[in-house]
């Protein structure tokens, strides 16, 4: 059986694409600034309500820099 690509996007799942963390974008620019540990940052978000690991913010903060390089020079 070959399928299109067409048929196939229509049943694939997508990414979401907003992530848990940019509802805390502000938050966590500010921490970071402040130059509050990954880990300090998790225990934050979690008090807030929102479980993520210490790699996922990791990479949020990663690809804050990209898009905001003058925002954060931790």
């Amino acid at each position: 059986m070959t399928i299109q690509l067409e048929e196939f996007l229509q049943t694939a799942k997508r990414r979401k694409k907003k992530q848990r963390l940019d509802a805390h974008k502000e938050d966590i620019i500010k921490l970071v600034v402040e130059d509050v540990t990954y880990m300090e940052i998790q225990r934050y978000l979690q008090l807030k309500g929102t479980k993520v690991s210490v790699p996922t913010i990791v990479n949020f903060i990663r690809r804050l820099k990209i898009e905001l390089p003058n925002s954060i020079d931790s």
